[in-house]
């Protein structure tokens, strides 16, 4: 009997641990328009410094559009800038975790901490940027459109 409840136990955290990444995989494929790219820095939110850079060029907007995925494979992702005057198309790739609960793009991760079928937000510690005095949580929301 205890066995049983063991490989029961089992089976049921397999099934959802494979239903988290499935559901993940199934709501980011499409095209997302970049919404807010902020930085925290010791509880002071500001637009992340790349965004701001990317900003005094012009850019007023991206899309990221993700192609369909697989659970355990590492698939593609384009990035559209806007206006179209300086429309530019970078590809790179994507991956999502077993558990669902982190994003890799482009071999950074992220945790995921909101993803549904309209709204995408992910987050990560960030103490590489040398111009910030702490470490920065790097804020970045996507919507579906």
């Amino acid at each position: 009997m205890k066995n049983l409840f063991i490989a029961t136990l089992a089976l049921a955290f397999f099934i959802t641990s494979c239903s988290k990444d499935k559901k993940a995989l199934k709501n980011i494929e499409g095209t997302w328009s970049l919404n807010t790219w902020k930085a925290d820095s010791a509880g002071v939110e500001s637009e992340h410094i790349s965004w701001a850079f990317a900003q005094a060029f012009g850019v007023t907007g991206a899309d990221f559009i993700f192609d369909k995925c697989e659970s355990g494979e590492t698939c593609n992702f384009y990035t559209i800038s806007k206006p179209s005057s300086l429309s530019s198309t970078d590809t790179g790739s994507y991956s999502i975790s077993s558990d669902g609960a982190t994003f890799t793009m482009d071999s950074i991760n992220f945790n995921i901490d909101k993803l549904n079928k309209s709204t995408f937000e992910i987050s990560r510690e960030d103490d590489s940027q040398e111009w910030y005095s702490t470490t920065v949580t790097e804020i970045i929301t996507f919507t579906k459109e």
